[in-house]
């Protein structure tokens, strides 16, 4: 690392410090904690999950850019409270990727201690035990490859999700969704947000404040899903090839400049 690159990260941790403060010093953090300790419903959730499970992962998507968005410094500052001060979390290590995190970025987020992934999942992680997604800014095409890579009662329990309600997604989201898709793309996004609409009457969600306009934090809430085995999900579902929506999300990777590839 040269000396420009050295002060760049000090700068930045310098920085990442005094959001953490300004964060654990705010209504919205306060209201945040509040609720995790007083609301029953919430705390069974996710005790129910959790039980006696000694660590539990975090994974951050959709971060944004540490250097230029300030917004994504309050982001990683919540994710780092949460494992800090929030014993009923369990968190343990935590992971982040974003195909605009730069290698500033990428170094800072390392020295708080966190994992920055070098490959781009598009969300596609199975999860085999209870998982933590930060999905803040996340695009619902993500929040769909999730809930499709996880599609059966078992996988999806084990999805908690700090995001955007999915109800959210199906009031604000018209059937197509990018006017100059193609007409496979407008294909798939139909298909995704189907996934979306499909599973959010068994979601239960806990907004953490329904008042509160502070825009790293907008709409943010609580989502877990509820479901019995006897559930048939793919017969709601229309095909699309799993190959197909591959291609696609990497086509639009390919749109992006992702200097991940550059740590």
């Amino acid at each position: 690392m040269d000396e420009e690159d050295a002060e760049e990260l000090l700068k930045l941790q310098e920085d990442m410090k005094i959001t953490i403060i300004e964060l654990r010093e705010s209504e919205y953090y306060r209201k945040l904690r509040d609720q995790l300790e007083e609301e029953h419903l919430l705390k069974r959730e996710i005790s129910r999950r959790l039980g006696s499970k000694e660590k539990m992962e975090m994974v951050i998507y959709a971060l944004g850019d540490l250097e230029y968005d300030f917004n994504s410094h309050y982001q990683l500052a919540l994710a780092l409270l949460l494992r800090e001060e929030v014993d009923m979390l369990k968190i343990g290590e935590i992971q982040v990727f974003d195909p605009l995190l730069t290698p500033a970025d990428a170094n800072v987020i390392r020295s708080f201690g966190c994992t920055v992934l070098s490959v781009n999942e598009f969300a596609r992680r199975r999860v085999e035990k209870p998982t933590l997604f930060f999905l803040a800014f996340a695009g619902f095409d993500l929040v769909a490859n999730l809930l499709e890579t996880n599609w059966s009662p078992s996988h999806l329990e084990n999805l908690i999700i700090l995001g955007t309600s999915l109800h959210v997604w199906g009031k604000t989201s018209p059937d197509v969704v990018r006017l100059e898709e193609s007409e496979a793309e407008k294909l798939l996004s139909n298909d995704r947000l189907r996934y979306i609409r499909t599973i959010r009457d068994w979601s239960v969600e806990f907004i953490i404040d329904d008042g509160h306009q502070w825009h790293p934090f907008q709409q943010i809430c609580w989502v877990f899903i509820n479901l019995h085995s006897g559930i048939d999900f793919n017969s709601l579902l229309p095909g699309f090839p799993t190959i197909s929506k591959i291609q696609v999300d990497h086509g639009y990777a390919e749109l992006a400049c992702d200097y991940i590839s550059m740590v």
